[in-house]
């Protein structure tokens, strides 16, 4: 007890309430990251769960303020991509009264997209957000690509029609959509926020780059690499 009361005082930081990201992009143009994830925000409610993927869509959704009671889940440790989707999954079904949102980007999705078929057959009612770009990009912004012309061929994805997945699944009463413009993606969510069940949303990036890291923290990444093997 004497030690306790020798031990010096250790007052707890208080921290400022983050400010909600501003409403960025015009109606009428084209989709980007900026546009995207302050709509995101604007949709997310009360008690949503969020679920989002390693990579570029994980480091983005972590800026958003999210609503009292909801919750937001990625997965970093292993930075595994691929477990978003049957994450997603999980969460609906241990808790129907909660609604799902599941941002995820192509690469990530095409691994383990089969259990879209599963959501169907449980019947589930996710709201997937799915970020089409053609690629797998933070693995070419790790290897030091940032120009969207010069890919390398086994970071390109096969060019799925992610938004039709659902029917071909078997999936019933889902709102599927792919949207390209601001209007399209404010028109697509207030559809998913009326829909009694499920909703699939493509969003069509075209082949852009993003950077999700400050540029010195990618440096790092860069020096992090294994060396090439020399015999």
């Amino acid at each position: 007890m004497a030690l306790a009361k020798q031990a010096p005082k250790f007052k707890t930081p208080s921290f400022s309430r983050p400010l909600s990201l501003p409403a960025l992009g015009a109606s009428g143009d084209a989709l980007s990251n900026d546009s995207i994830y302050s709509r995101i925000q604007q949709f997310l409610e009360p008690g949503d769960i969020l679920i989002a993927n390693t990579g570029t869509a994980g480091f983005f959704m972590a800026n958003i303020l999210l609503p009292d009671g909801a919750n937001y889940h990625t997965q970093a440790l292993w930075s595994c991509i691929g477990w978003a989707t049957p994450a997603a999954f999980g969460a609906a079904l241990a808790d129907p009264s909660r609604r799902v949102v599941l941002v995820e980007g192509d690469g990530g999705h095409q691994l383990t997209a089969n259990q879209i078929g599963t959501m169907g057959k449980y019947g589930v009612n996710p709201i997937i957000l799915l970020l089409n770009n053609g690629m797998f990009g933070v693995e070419e912004i790790v290897m030091g690509n940032s120009n969207p012309d010069k890919v390398h061929i086994y970071n390109k994805l096969a060019p799925w029609q992610y938004h039709k997945l659902p029917e071909a699944m078997g999936c019933r009463d889902w709102f599927c959509t792919s949207v390209e413009t601001n209007a399209q993606f404010e028109s697509a969510l207030q559809n998913a926020r009326k829909q009694p069940g499920a909703a699939y949303i493509e969003l069509l990036l075209g082949s852009k780059m993003v950077t999700p890291l400050p540029p010195e923290m990618i440096d790092r990444m860069y020096q992090a690499k294994t060396p090439p093997v020399t015999s």
